[in-house]
């Protein structure tokens, strides 16, 4: 009877054993499933991760993404002030022109005034209206027309506004237009304070060139002078010398501190301005050449009480041929209103 017992101990406790044998193989046979599909799904994960450029990869586009805007700010917030910055310059600038005109006293050109002066002018102060009235301070005027810069070259449309002073020759001459008919530019001529220059700037903002000295002051002053046809009492001025050369021309030297410049004008029947010519000072690429340069003035209309020329062709006479470089209309002109146009 004992001896059955423990046969029968010894038996249940060898199935006891084989049952936790294989409670404890199945256990790790889970065990290694599920580091398998760990594994898998780890490398199925890395895999999409290289793929997609999450992880690590996206932290670091991140990262990137985030420098190039802040520098894309900086650079916009840079632009922005650039351009506010030649906005008030230049509202300063002409500010400037119209206190110092306002200051200026009217005075009425008199006979006293034209005595002196050679025929064709006196004729052209007649023409125009100029006589009996009060000397002319301050001009603003609108203008269209096309540039081009070099022969054969194509011309570049603009929209451009002009101030003038007459007490001392000064003129500001603002333009607007379009580089490859997408780069907006923005052009300032000038002649201030005794000093010529020409600044240009991409949208206002970037300067791509800027150019001044002496060869431009000279430039500039002779702008002035020829000018000077539209709006006629300056031609009357303390600061102009004439001289006769005939009936249909005369010389006029014009005298600003220490700059003198000298250029000729032509008359026609009509007592009109039909021209002017002189030698300025030509940019060449990197050069600046003395070079025989005229202006051609037409289409004579009556605005403001006087008779002015509303269109102008401005060419340098080259040794290799004539190169009409402006085309311009004056679209409206105002004299001794002081006050910038508005935007």
């Amino acid at each position: 009877m004992k001896k059955k017992e423990e046969t029968g101990s010894r038996k249940k406790k060898k199935i006891e054993d084989e049952g936790r044998i294989k409670k404890k193989s199945e256990t790790k046979g889970r065990t290694k499933k599920k580091v398998e599909a760990e594994s898998r799904i780890k490398k199925k994960s890395e895999a999409i991760n290289k793929k997609s450029g999450t992880g690590g990869g996206l932290k670091k586009k991140i990262i990137i993404a985030s420098s190039i805007l802040a520098a894309l700010l900086l650079a916009a917030g840079a632009f922005f002030v650039l351009r506010y910055m030649n906005e008030r310059t230049v509202a300063s600038e002409i500010e400037g022109l119209i206190k110092i005109s306002s200051l200026m006293e009217a005075e009425r050109i008199t006979p006293k005034d034209v005595k002196k002066l050679p025929d064709p002018v006196k004729k052209y102060l007649a023409f125009s209206g100029a006589m009996g009235r009060s000397k002319i301070r301050f001009v603003r005027m609108k203008q269209k027309g096309e540039i081009r810069l070099k022969q054969g070259g194509d011309w570049i449309p603009f929209d451009a506004e002009q101030y003038n002073f007459t007490g001392r020759p000064s003129f500001l001459w603002l333009a607007r237009t379009r580089f490859m008919k997408y780069i907006d530019a923005a052009v300032r001529d000038y002649y201030l304070g005794g000093k010529g220059g020409l600044v240009v700037k991409l949208f206002s903002a970037i300067t791509v060139t800027s150019s001044a000295g002496k060869e431009f002051d000279q430039g500039e002053l002779l702008r002035y002078l020829a000018e000077s046809a539209l709006f006629p009492t300056a031609l009357a001025g303390e600061n102009i010398e004439w001289k006769a050369i005939d009936r249909h021309s005369a010389q006029a030297v014009l005298r600003d501190g220490d700059i003198t410049v000298t250029g000729v004008f032509h008359f026609g029947d009509r007592g009109e301005i039909t021209g002017f010519e002189a030698d300025r000072y030509m940019l060449d690429g990197g050069d600046i050449k003395l070079e025989k340069w005229s202006g051609a003035l037409k289409n004579y209309t009556k605005t403001g009480g006087m008779m002015i020329p509303t269109e102008a062709e401005v060419t340098w006479h080259l040794k290799t041929g004539d190169f009409t470089y402006v085309r311009m209309k004056i679209t409206g002109i105002e004299f001794d209103v002081m006050s910038q146009y508005k935007k």
